[in-house]
């Protein structure tokens, strides 16, 4: 195949994502929210600061205030007409940006803190037209959600007495030295990454209730949840500003953890704690991953002026060595990628290239002099063997029985992986729910070749192209490096040119999982003479991918090679019905779209079983019109879905469908059915779309 111009990524201007849906947020959040933590172990935790450890007072004075006059002024612009209305003043914003800055006007600033980090007024929206907060504490008064250290929002929803009952004027609020403790010089903590020793661990888990997140709750929510989407973040911070009451709120792919609400005129010592700390603390600190290096002498405006960097890392072949540097390079055609979840694995994938001499690391393979490389960043299922180590392991075995195989494979440069504990999220102190626990997670970064998603492809015969590449690399990984990917989707299916060429490559491994432990759960699963241990299901994938028998049965088998050739076939199906070449995006399929998991794949199930391929015509009637008019669909489609008939037929077996079109179709009829139905197979499948079973 070679190189011509509907090759290559020209992507245009994303639509919004997911995790811009406010009620998205809301569900989300609102099973893994931990409310009511203390300010000062919320500051402490977060920020790395106490009392005793802010910064000491400018020009040895021996208290801190703030003026009487900033603050009248602020309450009579906070006061709302309409308190039952969720709304926010620019007014009210700047004159508490004044109120912040005059605070750090009288306290030394620690030079750790991100590069002239200051809080700027915000009355702009995003790319995807979402109101920006009525603060952002960043480099500059004009930097998007990729550079915001923190985000504060000021809202009103109540009057304030003080105001009300006609106060003209109020005192300085004055902070004396001895009730903050403000110590004598700037104390920067040592801690480990960047917080305390893991042994200080008090690891409380909470039994969660599912109360939905209030909509001040979910402002900051929502603005956490926007910073970690759109950059290299261990976790996000935000403010909630509601008159006098200051909320502070942290979120990580573990949990939300909201602190106690204080109101600022009663407790300013805790402002001056909150804002303190937010100023001197690093870009580590608020929520930046510890491997992105922020510059010191110049102005940071996009994430390409930051690079990355790895002190020690696994190359290729599993030698640590390092540190390793890398430009970040974000363009148009390569622009930083996150999944949509707020919660649990958490993806970031940004585009990379190599800033270290290639002759600093003789044993670097050939990946690491391509021009573009991405980071991969996720806190990925530790159930599974770490991603890294499965890749090593599958590019030594395929590539002894044939180099030219490792083509269709990722190319890996380097990686490193770290427990939840090691990289030390603050949750780990301050809690978190039973629904998403640190220890089942753990943190791995890969420095892959950048591959193009098949999203970019333009013409058919390409996504052909790679979609058998990606099929017969699978097998091969199968059967040579005894591994079963276990997560066959639209999104790991990705390809590069190389020369004239264009390869198909099978991505992501963080789910697979060995041939022989598998084979060892089929075997725990069978009956037996004695007691039959209890086995846990571990099936994995992409649920509108997955194999509707495993979808959908009420006692699921164990994922085996047959179910992920069924999720290739739903892969195809998804690419074809909702593609557009043009436009390079996909629309919604709602034939097959269902919020209950178990109905939607009963629905796809529906479709296996039909005798007629008029389901398949019903399917694809909005296809565009290169998919109609290459033959893909009664091609490759029809003939496959034939393949998967079994899946259906195991289901209504077991009860979990029916066949209501066919009344005479008895359970003795059905189990007669799924005995003559024969396991779908690597070559039938191969047969069916044209392509050698081992050619290359």
């Amino acid at each position: 195949m070679k190189q011509d111009d509907n090759f290559g990524p020209d992507l245009g201007p994303p639509p919004p994502p997911l995790y811009y849906n406010p009620e998205d947020t809301r569900c989300a959040y609102g099973h893994a929210i931990v409310r009511d933590v203390p300010l000062e172990d919320f500051v402490r935790r977060v920020y790395g600061f106490t009392v005793e450890t802010i910064p000491r007072l400018h020009r040895g004075q021996n208290f801190l205030a703030i003026h009487g006059d900033d603050l009248h002024r602020y309450l009579l612009s906070a006061q709302s007409s309409d308190p039952d209305h969720l709304s926010s003043s620019p007014s009210s914003s700047v004159l508490l940006q004044s109120i912040f800055r005059t605070i750090v006007s009288q306290l030394d600033l620690s030079p750790e803190g991100l590069p002239n980090g200051d809080f700027h007024e915000r009355t702009d929206v995003d790319e995807h037209d979402r109101k920006m907060p009525s603060l952002v504490f960043s480099s500059l008064a004009t930097d998007p959600w990729d550079l915001i250290g923190t985000a504060v929002d000021v809202v009103k929803t109540g009057r304030i007495e003080s105001v009300a009952r006609g106060s003209r004027w109020l005192p300085a609020l004055v902070v004396d030295r001895r009730v903050v403790k403000v110590g004598d010089a700037v104390i920067q903590p040592s801690f480990k990454y960047p917080h305390n020793e893991i042994e200080d661990v008090q690891y409380t888990v909470y039994t969660q209730a599912t109360y939905p997140l209030t909509d001040l709750e979910l402002v900051s929510a929502t603005n956490i949840s926007a910073m970690r989407h759109r950059s290299l973040r261990a976790f996000g911070t935000s403010i909630t500003v509601d008159s006098t009451k200051v909320t502070a709120y942290y979120g990580d792919a573990f949990t939300l953890i909201k602190s106690t609400a204080f109101d600022f005129v009663e407790r300013p010592d805790l402002l001056v704690l909150l804002i303190g700390a937010i100023y001197n603390a690093s870009p580590a600190q608020l929520g930046f991953a510890h491997f992105v290096d922020f510059p010191r002498y110049k102005d940071v405006t996009c994430l390409n002026d930051l690079r990355i960097r790895l002190p020690c890392a696994l190359n290729a072949n599993g030698v640590a060595n390092g540190p390793w540097y890398f430009d970040i390079h974000v363009t148009d055609l390569q622009e930083l990628f996150t999944d949509d979840h707020p919660l649990g694995r958490t993806t970031a994938v940004v585009p990379l290239r190599l800033e270290n001499r290639l002759d600093d690391y003789p044993n670097t393979t050939t990946a690491a002099k391509a021009t573009d490389l991405v980071l991969k960043y996720s806190f990925q299922d530790r159930r599974w063997a770490p991603e890294d180590h499965t890749l090593r392991v599958i590019l030594k075995k395929v590539s002894a029985w044939d180099p030219r195989a490792s083509k269709y494979l990722p190319e890996l440069v380097c990686s490193a992986n770290a427990s939840v504990l090691d990289v030390g999220l603050p949750s780990i102190w301050l809690g978190t729910t039973e629904n998403y626990l640190h220890t089942d997670r753990r943190l791995s970064v890969m420095v892959v070749r950048a591959m193009h998603p098949l999203a970019s492809l333009r013409d058919v015969a390409g996504f052909r192209k790679v979609y058998k590449d990606c099929v017969r690399a699978h097998k091969w990984v199968y059967t040579l490096a005894g591994i079963l990917h276990r997560d066959f989707t639209i999104n790991n299916m990705m390809y590069y040119v190389d020369g004239e060429e264009v390869f198909g490559v099978i991505n992501d491994f963080d789910l697979s999982r060995s041939v022989d432990a598998i084979n060892e759960e089929i075997s725990l699963r069978r009956p037996s003479v004695g007691k039959v241990r209890p086995v846990v299901t571990t099936n994995v994938g992409a649920a509108c991918y997955q194999s509707v028998e495993i979808a959908a049965s009420p006692d699921p088998p164990v994922q085996e090679y047959r179910h992920d050739l069924e999720s290739a076939f739903f892969a195809l199906c998804w690419q074809v019905a909702t593609h557009n070449p043009e436009t390079m995006e996909y629309r919604d399929l709602e034939e097959w779209e269902h919020p209950d998991s178990v109905m939607a794949a009963r629905i796809r199930a529906a479709f296996l079983r039909a005798d007629s391929d008029t389901v398949v015509d019903d399917i694809m009637k909005d296809a565009h019109y290169l998919y109609k008019r290459s033959g893909i669909i009664d091609s490759w489609v029809k003939p496959l879905r034939h393949l998967f008939k079994r899946s259906a037929y195991q289901l209504a077996v077991q009860g979990a469908i029916e066949f209501k079109e066919d009344k005479k179709l008895t359970l003795k009829k059905l189990r007669a059915r799924l005995f003559r139905t024969p396991m779908p197979q690597y070559a039938n499948f191969m047969d069916a779309i044209g392509g050698e079973p081992t050619d290359m």
